[in-house]
């Protein structure tokens, strides 16, 4: 039996669709379960993913909530259930509610949406203020364009939630790339809650010689790797990235996707191209890689910078799903901020957007190849441990958080 005064720790993410957030909560949890084997450790997510991870720690368990999906409108809509939204909201709402409440964390830390979807954490977080549990804010180290988040929290009332509801704000990244209290004009008293915790990545793995990861794959020399991480919003990217294949000197290439399906097709025409769902470890294979293809999402830069790998990136534009019709889909701008950031610091090589044309994806691809200089920058890559400590930090009562990193 745990100790009665062992630390209990829940985690919200709403997820919707891909593996990045969810991905990050479940490093998180093995982190605190590395760091207390005594702990109770609770995850109550919506993504559909999750089984796909792996097991939790010993220590940890999840509940998982219906699931909603976003749309290409920048809305959400039920994933399997045929109820109306509403309804949807209204019962995550409740099963999150009550979950928290009878779990009654010493710690809540939520992902990267203060409210969840439509509003629904706000009366967890509501319920919370009578309690002693401390809340806690994760977020990404970058958003979105700055004033098309100012403009959507102003109007949401976020500032509001943030100064009352929230505890600490930790972000997964560094003020060198983004000051999130400047670009987001946070008012001084939630500005004061701000913790830089570096970049999130897995648990050190033990380096693996190129050679061996190649002789895994079968082949005897460079190889380029192309992912679309965790999502399945990639397809542009990899439909190029095929047709920059026959522009290049015949190298043995894998793509690494959920479009599997879509690109069996092209891929027969290209003899030295393997295309597979996904892969074991990614970070051994970019580590082994001659040249990594891949958008720019939180998860996959971080596994770049970590990695060292030489990249070329295409960061996605598109919103919210609907690859196939991103003319249609609106525009986001996180990636496209992170990728020039990265470029500067000069971990990629940055393919605009709009740049995105076989001939322009193979000079890049070339040039990657070819340079091996350094990066600039020396990251912080140690924001799962410094998350972890300071979740443990803040349910043992600690109030300096300061004193925890």
């Amino acid at each position: 039996m745990p100790p009665t005064d062992a630390p209990r720790i829940a985690i919200f993410t709403h997820d919707t669709f891909g593996l990045g957030h969810i991905r990050r909560c479940t490093h998180f949890l093995q982190a605190l379960s590395e760091q207390s084997p005594e702990a109770s450790l609770l995850l109550v997510t919506g993504s559909p993913a999750f089984n796909a991870l792996g097991e939790l720690p010993p220590n940890a368990d999840c509940v998982k909530i219906p699931t909603v999906v976003k749309t290409a409108t920048r809305d959400h809509a039920p994933a399997h259930l045929p109820l109306p939204l509403s309804e949807i909201t209204a019962l995550r709402a409740h099963i999150v509610r009550e979950t928290v409440l009878a779990f009654d964390p010493d710690v809540l830390l939520v992902d990267n949406f203060p409210l969840g979807s439509k509003d629904e954490l706000l009366p967890t977080l509501q319920a919370l203020r009578d309690r002693s549990t401390r809340t806690l804010l994760g977020l990404r180290d970058v958003l979105g364009a700055p004033d098309v988040v100012r403009k959507d929290w102003t109007r949401q009332g976020m500032y509001r939630v943030l100064d009352r509801y929230y505890d600490a704000i930790l972000v997964y990244g560094s003020a060198e790339l983004q000051d999130v209290a400047e670009a987001y004009r946070l008012p001084a008293s939630v500005a004061a809650k701000i913790h830089y915790c570096g970049y999130v990545t897995g648990e050190a793995i033990e380096p693996a010689s190129s050679e061996s990861v190649r002789a895994a794959l079968g082949v005897a020399g460079p190889f380029v790797l192309a992912t679309g991480g965790g999502g399945g919003d990639a397809y542009p990217l990899l439909s190029t990235f095929v047709d920059a294949l026959e522009l290049l000197p015949p190298t043995p290439a894998m793509v690494s996707t959920a479009h599997r399906a879509e690109l069996r097709d092209r891929s027969r025409a290209v003899s030295h191209l393997t295309v597979v769902e996904s892969l074991p470890d990614l970070r051994r294979y970019m580590a082994a890689a001659s040249a990594v293809v891949s958008m720019c999402g939180y998860n996959t830069a971080t596994e770049i910078v970590s990695t060292r790998c030489p990249a070329v990136v295409v960061p996605r534009t598109w919103r919210y799903g609907e690859p196939l019709r991103r003319e249609k889909a609106g525009t986001e701008f996180e990636q496209l901020i992170r990728a020039r950031a990265l470029e500067e610091k000069g971990f990629i090589r940055l393919v605009e957007p709009e740049d995105l044309v076989p001939e322009r994806l193979a000079a890049g691809i070339r040039a990657a190849i070819a340079d091996r200089s350094e990066p600039s920058w020396e990251v912080d890559l140690e924001g799962r441990a410094n998350v972890s400590r300071l979740l443990l930090e803040m349910a043992s009562g600690g109030e300096d958080l300061h004193a925890a990193t």
